[in-house]
């Protein structure tokens, strides 16, 4: 068989070729396609599993980190807050805790009378440059948290509850450096003290909730104890026995 029928014209012969060479690059366009379909899919799996991984690595480190911050802050902080406190203990000082989640020097004669705060304030003053080494290293540990670099919820655990209890002993003191304009103190500290504050009584609630329910299911069961063989025998009449 002829290639070219050599009794018609070039033309004629491409022609005559043009259908079979169509039918072969559309062949071979369509298995280009699927071959490309094929790569799309295995480079869609790798990226899954990469990010995957990459996740999973994220989330090892994070863990890894707010471990490390509680090392430091059980081993270090606490140790700044025991001086502290002797300090303060030394100078006959107890902590004016205010109630509040802004930290507001407003907050401050919500909850106390105005001569109250200024004898406290008078009193305290000599000693406001001692808490800045425990405020300063709360801070640093509250803004890996607040910045989403460690897993706060590991931290909560271990010390949610003490760190809570510190801030809201150091409450007087951080209501007071909110009174000065242009600038913000110690803002991670309370926006991690306002997240744990408020999970702790979610907790709290939460466990008076199940007490709650524990001491009504007790004295239901009670109750049905007591009805058990109460009233249960009756007469029936002659004819219906």
């Amino acid at each position: 068989m002829k290639l070219f029928d050599e009794t018609k014209s070039i033309l004629e012969n491409l022609y005559l070729l043009s259908g079979p060479i169509i039918a072969l690059l559309g062949l071979f366009i369509f298995k280009q396609i699927k071959l490309a379909k094929g790569q799309l899919t295995i480079a869609k799996g790798q990226l899954e599993e990469a990010q995957k991984q990459l996740l999973i690595s994220s989330k090892r480190d994070s863990i890894k980190l707010a471990a490390e911050q509680v090392h430091y802050y059980l081993n270090t902080i606490v140790g700044f807050q025991d001086v502290l406190n002797d300090q303060l203990k030394e100078a006959d000082i107890n902590p004016l805790k205010i109630t509040t989640y802004e930290f507001n020097y407003k907050d401050i004669f919500k909850q106390y009378d105005a001569q109250v705060v200024r004898n406290y304030h008078e009193k305290l003053s000599p000693h406001l440059v001692k808490y800045l080494k425990v405020l300063n290293s709360m801070e640093t540990f509250s803004t890996y948290f607040i910045q989403e670099v460690a897993d706060e919820n590991v931290a909560f655990e271990a010390v949610g509850a003490t760190f809570c209890y510190s801030v809201n002993n150091y409450s007087f003191v951080l209501c007071i450096l909110s009174k000065l304009e242009h600038e913000t103190f110690f803002c991670n500290t309370i926006k991690l003290y306002n997240i744990w504050s408020k999970r702790l009584e979610k907790k709290g609630i939460q466990y008076k909730k199940q007490n709650l329910e524990k001491e009504f299911t007790d004295k239901i069961n009670k109750i049905n104890e007591e009805l058990k063989n109460k009233g249960d025998e009756s007469i029936i009449p002659l004819g219906s026995k």
